[in-house]
């Protein structure tokens, strides 16, 4: 109940009192989150990104004992969600690959200039056609234009 409350670290507590230390890890993990998103503007910027950092490192550490697909995906996407809130668009990319979020991870390898990953991905998984189509012509165009014909023409 307080957990759908979003009332993380009083869920925490209480899963602590009832031995159930995996969800209390997922509670504190959502709290670090909740923490951050709360930082007044005027937080200067490394505070904040070190804040998002850490909400994403535990939200992806509590990920690892969850065995319900459902569960463990929602909570790695939030954790990529933190990364992305700060421009740590790889890390965001390899959180959103461990959910099988993948039109998520092509656009965040995209976002930090990890194209041939994010090729990989258009290559391997079903995306959307908008994502797909803007991976590919950015593709074609940057090994053309450097001159990477080996690598181009399969994008044609």
């Amino acid at each position: 109940m307080l957990f759908q409350q979003q009332n993380f670290e009083e869920a925490a507590d209480a899963f602590e009192r009832a031995e159930r230390t995996e969800e209390a890890n997922i509670a504190r993990a959502y709290h670090l989150k909740q923490a951050a998103e709360d930082l007044p503007p005027s937080t200067k910027w490394k505070q904040r990104r070190a804040e998002f950092t850490k909400a994403a490192r535990a939200l992806v550490g509590s990920a690892v004992g969850v065995h319900v697909e459902d569960e463990k995906r929602l909570i790695l996407r939030h954790a990529a969600e933190c990364y992305t809130s700060v421009s740590m668009f790889e890390d965001a990319a390899w959180t959103y690959c461990d959910a099988k979020l993948w039109n998520d991870a092509a656009i965040c390898f995209f976002d930090a200039k990890k194209l041939k990953e994010a090729v990989a991905i258009v290559q391997t998984q079903e995306l959307r056609p908008s994502v797909r189509d803007r991976i590919l012509a950015s593709a074609r165009y940057t090994y053309l234009r450097g001159m990477k014909l080996k690598y181009g023409q399969i994008y044609f």
